[in-house]
């Protein structure tokens, strides 16, 4: 299967010191490694590797209640609400799960 993602692409073309800050077609087609309009499955290897800073943030969660604000949908009825809730529960939980969600 084919999973055509544009950020492999770019890897690639980075990779190679090709890329043009946009994705063109001869991109698209272009057989490199990391190609996955070109190439089935996962590519070779990681596109990214997350920092020292981000994996001490994941093992190390805060406590503190946060803040979540969200739009709820329809548009016809656009109103706002703030919930609040503890970053070990499921925030996603406190607010419609068609609304957009902005941490403050």
């Amino acid at each position: 299967m084919l999973l055509q993602c544009d950020p492999t692409i770019i890897y690639g073309l980075i990779l190679d010191d090709r890329y043009r800050g946009k994705i063109y077609e001869s991109d698209i087609r272009d057989p490199h490694d990391y190609n996955t309009y070109v190439h089935p499955g996962l590519p070779p290897g990681p596109i990214a590797n997350p920092g020292l800073a981000s994996l001490k943030a994941a093992f190390h969660q805060p406590t503190a209640t946060i803040s979540i604000s969200s739009l709820s949908p329809p548009a016809s009825r656009r109103t706002s609400s703030r919930r609040t809730c503890k970053p070990t529960t499921r925030p996603n939980r406190a607010i419609s799960p068609h609304a957009t969600l902005i941490a403050t």
